[in-house]
């Protein structure tokens, strides 16, 4: 006797702003001894309960295997019940599945949703719904939301503007955001985060202080030194010296200095060297070698901004 093992490929979800369309299942269908069932109709049931196990949904659908005993539905497309009628916002949704095969009604899966399926879930059907006429506009992206974006003006997507410092669309929500008709013009700037950082610091010790919210931060060079170690020596001690050639006689006065005696214009040489002095310093101040370019700025890689409006 053939058993019947059904293989699940994936559980996929697909949504549309409006409607839900259904939960993609697909799989293959195997005997007990692995070999895949080609080619072969079966009847399967979907159904959806709740954590009491009351059905909240189900329906039938004739499938057909392909040579490789793959087969694939699309839930809320079978005969039977509305999807879009299931609250899918109830905690622990589960889907069971079983299939006729051989004259046999045989449950082949009963698992609680994950976090996929869930996303049908009637309040995040209803944010969607919503966002076409909040700030969260069609896309999901805030109004006010800055991406970089690898393209140019002329490449700019629908609802989005050039941060190149041009006006707003006057119905724009931006305007509110921003308080201001104007986009930022963004060119050559980066971003940074508002307010002070508590986890981090710098090289310097301090935390890292980003723009108000908004506003433009000024460019800025980190406080610092450049060590420079020069010094002048003391040289420049020296003497000169006396030459007496007619000294007659030398005399040592009382305060030990002496006198050069020339009484009789006797002839006797006589040198002799004035006092030692001249030792002297010198003072100076003046800047490095300037050298670097007109910015402080890290590597980097170019882009245009465009904002949410």
């Amino acid at each position: 006797m053939k058993l019947l093992y059904i293989s699940f490929f994936s559980f996929l979800l697909s949504l549309s702003v409006n409607a839900q369309t259904g939960i993609v299942i697909q799989g293959i269908a195997r005997t007990s001894a692995h070999t895949a069932i080609q080619n072969e109709t079966m009847t399967f049931t979907f159904a959806i309960k709740n954590t009491l196990n009351h059905t909240k949904f189900t329906e039938t659908q004739v499938i057909q295997t392909d040579d490789y005993g793959v087969f694939s539905h699309v839930i809320g497309t079978g005969t039977g019940g509305d999807l879009n009628n299931v609250d899918f916002s109830e905690d622990e949704m589960s889907l069971r599945i079983s299939v006729e095969y051989n004259g046999n009604t045989i449950v082949i899966s009963e698992e609680p949703f994950q976090y996929v399926p869930y996303a049908k879930s009637a309040e995040k059907a209803v944010a969607a719904v919503t966002a076409e006429t909040s700030i969260y506009a069609d896309n999901g992206c805030p109004v006010g939301t800055i991406m970089p974006f690898l393209g140019t003006w002329r490449d700019v997507p629908d609802g989005w503007l050039l941060c190149n410092g041009q006006s707003i669309p006057q119905s724009s929500d931006l305007i509110g955001v921003l308080q201001d008709t104007n986009v930022p013009d963004l060119r050559g700037l980066f971003l940074r985060g508002i307010g002070t950082n508590g986890e981090y610091t710098t090289t310097g010790g301090s935390a890292p202080v980003g723009p108000s919210l908004n506003q433009v931060q000024k460019d800025q060079i980190q406080s610092h030194n450049h060590y420079l170690d020069i010094s002048t020596s003391t040289d420049g001690a020296h003497v000169h010296e006396i030459d007496a050639d007619n000294a007659s006689d030398v005399l040592d006065s009382e305060d030990g200095d002496r006198v050069l005696n020339n009484k009789g214009n006797e002839s006797e040489d006589y040198d002799e060297n004035t006092l030692s002095a001249g030792d002297h310093t010198h003072t100076f101040s003046g800047n490095t070698h300037n050298t670097g370019d007109n910015e402080t700025r890290p590597i980097a890689y170019g882009v245009n901004y465009i904002i949410k409006y």
